[in-house]
């Protein structure tokens, strides 16, 4: 990076031209990892020669710092709940670091995604040939899996709403059922209580009201079970009994 600021500050390339000349020249003078590194950067992710220079020193400054090497390409694995995103991202640093020929690179992208990865079977089904176009068809499982996202959240939405309004109309019939119960048996109360009524015979002589003879007394008559054997005011007493004691 030294030499190759020495060498572009002898052109003379106009102000309005410089930083597209200063790019353009940086990537033709790239060859092998460093070429390949350029090619996998993510399409309007760079605006600048400034910022050009500065991915390539952050990347390769990580590579000496840390020593990256192919162990570390093969020994990458997606997690079970890992987004095809991050693992990808993961995936792009490491092989941006390493100098592997395409075929390498594309089987240990096959090893490293999730055993049930969609993306895993479509690489292996098509037979992908170059790694660029094995990351390229990550980009449309990456769409698919942030679509699938959106759509459960949405889904999971709209299934609360209607667990709420559900458990709402319960609510609302259980209390229209209680009420409905609640009038049926009053209703079966009233059908049990059998109207008496008022008009009397002329006054008889009053005889114990609890006592049931089975002759019949021409002395007294019910009104309601038309017979002589009890007064019509003793069966009125003798339901009112009934009722408070059961």
């Amino acid at each position: 990076m030294i030499a190759f600021t020495i060498v572009m500050g002898r052109t003379n390339f106009a102000p309005d031209e410089k930083d597209a000349g200063y790019c353009q020249l940086f990537v033709e003078n790239l060859s092998g990892h460093a070429l390949s590194w350029f090619s996998r950067l993510e399409s309007g992710l760079i605006d600048s020669y400034q910022e050009l220079s500065t991915a390539f020193l952050k990347d390769y400054s990580i590579d000496i710092e840390n020593g990256v090497s192919e162990a570390d390409l093969y020994t990458l694995s997606q997690e079970r709940t890992e987004s095809l995103r991050s693992f990808i991202g993961r995936f792009k640093t490491i092989v941006s670091r390493v100098k592997v020929p395409d075929k390498i690179a594309i089987t240990a992208l096959i090893n490293a995604l999730w055993y049930e990865s969609k993306l895993r079977e479509d690489v292996k089904t098509n037979k992908t040939q170059t790694l660029e176009d094995a990351l390229h068809r990550s980009n449309l499982f990456i769409e698919l899996e942030k679509n699938k996202e959106a759509m459960a959240k949405k889904h999971a939405a709209t299934k609360t709403t209607v667990i709420k309004d559900k458990a709402k109309e319960e609510c609302r019939e259980s209390q229209h059922r209680s009420e409905s119960e609640r009038k049926r048996e009053e209703g079966n109360r009233k059908a049990h209580n059998f109207h008496v009524s008022d008009a009397q015979r002329p006054p008889l002589p009053r005889q114990p009201w609890n006592k049931w003879s089975r002759e019949d007394d021409p002395t007294r008559y019910c009104e309601f079970h038309k017979r002589n054997r009890h007064s019509t005011m003793e069966c009125r007493h003798l339901q009112e009994y009934l009722l408070r004691k059961y």
